[in-house]
């Protein structure tokens, strides 16, 4: 019974992995409709932790660079505003702390912590809705994407570093926390039903939570390894990653960074699209794209002297791997390339 209820929450596990951002937030709005999340978040035992660094951005097609979310607001907002007035009354930090990063919080919390009148608070919210649909509609349109891939998110350059951004609100809004003692107490004080159904549906929330803390973890760590790639867009600069690897530093199995790469992709900063498992190339991948360079720009070179010169450039392969790596990429012998 023990082994059957694993392999059950392995497979939850899974095809949660496999789910796009609009399938993912559309799980999640069915668990906050639930009646138990209701009763949970009532009595203080589930609460909404935001992201520290998450930050969004409209969704680009391919070909467009990322626009942060401010951009274009200067169309909408001018200093004499209403909405101006309040923004320099509240502070960037509460703005950001409540309307930004608390979708959790409710229009009532939000004033009384901004210290303005609830309708001061829905006239920020109403602001923040026509800049947010104002970004995703500029530009032209173009065809849908492939189906069974999924852009999760996009990377920018900020200050000359990457960062990320994420382009669904509802499924990166943050991460539910949930208070065991909190939780126990408040199943105590039910019948032993009521109860069981209560701590059932926490620990299926605290499961569904895993998939976007998972691959947040992924992400960061992709952006950490590959950050000069990310910044200069050269391919030279990408170094060589294996799922594996990426699995230990975050601490999960490489099955999970597996499934989560599978149909995943990314907006890079350049405005082009590419799958997460791009930026997990391995050494051969990457000794690959050097040679298929080198191989095009020195057609009078044999498999022997292009051997020879990789090795100058640091990339070590006997001449049989040479050989093998040409026939692979359709490349011809010297002189027929």
């Amino acid at each position: 019974m023990r082994q059957r209820g694993a392999l059950a929450g392995r497979l939850h596990l899974a095809r949660l992995l496999s789910l796009d951002d609009d399938a993912y937030a559309a799980e999640m709005r069915g668990l906050e409709a639930d009646p138990s999340f209701a009763r949970l978040k009532a009595c203080g035992v589930l609460t909404l932790a935001p992201f520290s660094k998450a930050a969004f951005a409209a969704r680009r097609f391919p070909g467009w660079r990322l626009a942060e979310p401010a951009e274009g607001a200067g169309e909408l907002l001018d200093a004499a505003s209403a909405e101006s007035v309040l923004l320099r009354r509240i502070g960037q930090e509460r703005f950001r702390e409540c309307f930004l990063e608390g979708s959790g919080l409710s229009r009532r919390e939000k004033a009384r912590r901004c210290g303005v009148s609830e309708a001061e608070s829905a006239r920020l919210e109403d602001f923040l809705t026509r800049l947010w649909v104002r970004e995703e509609l500029a530009g032209p349109a173009s065809a849908a994407p492939a189906t069974g891939v999924s852009v999760v998110a996009g990377f920018v350059v900020a200050d000359g570093r990457p960062a990320l951004r994420f382009f669904t609100r509802e499924a990166w809004k943050g991460r539910w926390r949930i208070d065991e003692r909190g939780l126990a107490a408040a199943a105590a004080a039910l019948p032993a039903a009521d109860a069981e159904t209560l701590r059932r549906f926490a620990a299926r929330l605290t499961h569904t939570d895993k998939r976007k803390a998972t691959l947040l973890k992924v992400l960061e760590s992709l952006l950490e390894a590959q950050k000069g790639f990310l910044v200069s867009g050269d391919p030279a600069d990408l170094v060589p990653l294996t799922q594996r690897s990426v699995a230990a530093a975050i601490g999960s199995d490489p099955s999970v960074v597996n499934r989560l790469a599978a149909n995943k992709a990314v907006a890079l900063p350049w405005g082009t699209e590419a799958p997460l498992k791009a930026l997990m190339p391995s050494a051969k991948d990457l000794a690959k794209v050097v040679f298929a360079e080198l191989a095009a720009a020195r057609p009078e070179l044999s498999d022997s002297e292009l051997c020879l010169l990789l090795r100058e450039r640091g990339v070590a392969l006997s001449r049989r791997s040479v050989t093998q790596y040409r026939a692979e990429l359709g490349l011809g012998r010297r002189g027929s390339r």
